[in-house]
């Protein structure tokens, strides 16, 4: 049997539109989230500097974890 004539190829195609539909979805709601997050906090702070502090370690903690996991 031949990869391209594999019916699980056919199957897979099929729900490719589903599959990337969701995905994108997905990405523009977390997208979304995180600019309604950051830019109201972002405005608020930009001329707090005791406010600066906190989001940026923060930030700086959430961007460790993935890299040490």
């Amino acid at each position: 049997m031949s990869l391209f004539t594999d019916p699980r190829w056919g199957e897979a195609l099929a729900h490719l539109p589903d599959y990337l539909g969701n995905h994108v979805r997905v990405s523009v709601t977390a997208l979304a989230l995180g600019l309604a997050v950051s830019l109201p906090l972002a405005i608020v702070s930009r001329n707090r500097p005791v406010l600066r502090g906190a989001p940026l370690g923060l930030a700086g903690i959430v961007q460790t974890v993935p890299g040490l996991a």
